[in-house]
């Protein structure tokens, strides 16, 4: 999934193309098989940019688009089963400790990157690895918690 916070224009011959493609996601994933997103990707206005927020008149973040996406052996070149290297395109699953191509490891692991242009011009790309991973929270008595 892309998706594109704003900076769409249209080009020549009607063809509406984003300022900031996803050309990342062609890197990682082109000798998998897939295909690249749409230009330009789905596009929605970021929640600093709707009421009641877009009237506080603090600056609205920067993220040109987000992608979250589920990773593979193949898309972070590593090789996790330890049988033929990092081959594999099966969704990696994480155990809490460990990857995993087993589905029944763990929580299925997702990659979000995020892209970012500066007002000085700079520009900044953002990857995270995340999986859900359970909290036992059962206590044996009472529990208070102080807030600040």
């Amino acid at each position: 999934m892309s998706l594109i916070l704003r900076g769409a224009r249209p080009l020549r011959h009607g063809i509406l193309v984003s300022t900031y493609p996803d050309t990342e996601f062609q890197s990682e994933f082109a000798s998998s098989g897939f295909s690249a997103p749409p230009n330009p990707s789905p596009s929605t206005l970021s929640i600093w940019r709707t009421s009641p927020l877009n009237t506080l008149g603090v600056p609205v973040p920067l993220y040109k688009w987000v992608r979250i996406n589920a990773v593979s052996e193949k898309s972070l070149n590593v090789d996790v089963d330890s049988v033929g290297g990092a081959n594999s395109t099966t969704p990696l699953y994480y155990d809490g400790a460990h990857f995993s191509n087993n589905s029944s490891a763990g929580s299925q692991v997702l990659e979000i990157t995020s892209y970012a242009v500066l007002p000085n011009g700079s520009q900044k790309l953002m990857q995270y690895l995340v999986a859900r991973n359970g909290i036992d929270l059962s206590f044996p008595a009472a529990l208070t918690l102080v807030g600040g």
